[in-house]
């Protein structure tokens, strides 16, 4: 299973084929996508877009904040810290070995044993 950190304009066309397995997304990750359909110019057009992506929402438990909080502090004593929310997101995905897919490859890759993905970008170009 992958879990996915892609904003609102995803191209579902990009995932690779071999790979259709369920792709899952956090909590934070729902509320960034409504967030950034809202504040938007085409708000409904956007929203209507996000609700009809029908990805499973997976629950944020104590072994992912536990992991979250390892990976925050661990980027931040070696002086390239991570946000708040991209260590909750990277905290389950490394808690529950899910590969993390991502266009923001730069940011998540920091992350020790932490697998990251970027599905639109061909293998050969990465």
């Amino acid at each position: 299973m992958a879990i996915d950190c892609f904003l609102v304009g995803m191209n579902r066309a990009a995932v690779p084929a071999g790979d259709r397995s369920p792709i899952s997304r956090r909590t934070a990750q729902a509320c960034g996508r409504h967030y950034g359909a809202y504040k938007s110019q085409r708000a409904a057009a956007n929203v209507a877009r996000v609700e009809a992506l029908q990805f499973e929402v997976v629950t944020f438990d104590v072994e992912d904040a536990q992991h979250a909080g390892e990976i925050r502090a661990y980027l931040t004593a070696a002086g390239t810290p991570i946000g708040p929310y991209d260590a909750l997101i990277a905290g389950q995905a490394r808690a529950r070995q899910l590969v993390l897919v991502t266009h923001n490859v730069r940011e998540f890759e920091r992350v020790p044993r932490l697998q990251v993905e970027d599905w639109l970008v061909e293998p050969n170009e990465g």
